[in-house]
């Protein structure tokens, strides 16, 4: 999303949670939806994002994101979801006679 976004808007990406980021979080942190929602929330105010702000997610991100405006409203003003592409079906070639 973020290739078709960046050329007419600023776009900012939190790093993941889940084992790709640079800096660890501490030993035994505690990595649930909600925790990983209110981290992305954090994320948003220390760089004092405004109201202007659109939130978007995909895949996974989109569950972290209802976490997120369901535990705080007012830091979500806007936002948008989509969802992931379709997998995509590999048939099988008919059997041979």
């Amino acid at each position: 999303m973020v290739d078709a976004l960046g050329a007419a808007f600023r776009c900012v990406v939190p790093p993941p949670s889940h084992g790709s980021h640079r800096v660890p979080l501490r030993p035994g942190a505690l990595l649930t939806p909600r925790t990983i929602a209110l981290l992305v929330g954090e994320f948003a105010d220390a760089l004092k994002l405004g109201d202007e702000t659109v939130f978007v997610a995909n895949d996974g991100g989109r569950l972290r994101l209802q976490q997120l405006v369901a535990e705080g409203p007012q830091r979500v003003r806007r936002w948008c979801s989509r969802a992931a592409r379709p997998a995509t079906t590999t048939r099988r070639a008919p059997a041979a006679r």
